[in-house]
């Protein structure tokens, strides 16, 4: 499910994606990744779109033969193909909006039901439209500021991630965990980036507690010749040292995320 921006839960019955868009370094092959999150999205029952305005061949070599997926719509010379051959007259697909919107149409299905993952000038209009779009952060500005939310760089297999995260919201029945993290101030949809004031909070938190820790260590040396509740002092002190820098050690992972990455 995917919450819209006038406040709608709706379960998300197609995904369209660039075909451009597979491939982590834009050398025009998808990778075993992605292929494997779209079988998944086709298996739980998510109409699956691929768009790609140079026709059937070169989605053919992006796909590197591996798979049919079906459905699978593709604008080739104008018209969009999909379902074993049924094409629309270019007037009713031009364009990746149109192309979708026909499909959405025969279907009986709305904007609010896709999401859309892409990145040029030509999804403007689907990433607008849709119930939910993301675009990757080092895609061009125009498609940054189009899309909902913004996932991690391709090279780092974002695109991948956010197709799996598309097939958990449908499988499990609730919003994509992008969504919420959105929500909360946290990453958005499938990266791991770090959150620079917790993470900068940590690492403050664990210096001092490795400043407090050694004080408390050299303290207790001294007044274990001059009583015991010097002592013991000592050793609270040393506590409060060992627990603030496991404290920024939390706040750190929590900076970087489910990717890990610093």
């Amino acid at each position: 499910m995917v919450r819209t921006r006038e406040g709608v839960v709706t379960l998300l019955r197609l995904v369209a994606i660039e075909a451009g868009m597979l491939g982590p370094t834009r050398q025009g092959v998808a990778s075993a990744e992605e292929l494997d999150a779209l079988g998944r999205l086709e298996a739980l029952g998510a109409r699956v779109v691929l768009l790609c305005g140079g026709g059937r061949e070169e989605l053919s070599a992006l796909l590197g033969g591996s798979r049919d997926l079906a459905p699978l719509a593709v604008l080739d010379g104008g018209a969009m193909v999909l379902d074993g051959g049924r094409a629309f007259p270019p007037s009713e697909a031009r364009g990746f909006e149109g192309a979708v919107g026909c499909l959405l149409a025969t279907h009986g299905l709305g904007w609010e039901d896709a999401a859309f993952l892409g990145e040029s000038a030509a999804g403007l209009g689907c990433m607008l439209r849709a119930g939910c779009s993301a675009t990757c952060e080092d895609a061009p500005g125009v498609a940054l500021e189009a899309a909902r939310y913004v996932i991690g760089p391709r090279s780092e297999g974002s695109v991948a991630s956010a197709l799996g995260e598309f097939a958990d919201g449908i499988e499990w029945g609730e919003e994509p965990s992008f969504v919420r993290r959105e929500r909360e101030g946290r990453p958005g949809l499938g990266d791991g980036e770090p959150l620079g004031e917790p993470r900068r909070g940590g690492v403050a938190l664990l210096l001092l507690g490795l400043v407090v820790a050694l004080a408390a260590g050299r303290f207790m040396l001294v007044s274990l010749e001059r009583g015991v509740v010097l002592a013991l002092s000592s050793v609270l002190l040393a506590l409060v040292g060992v627990a603030l820098f496991y404290l920024g050690v939390g706040r750190i992972r929590d900076a970087r995320g489910p990717g890990g990455r610093a």
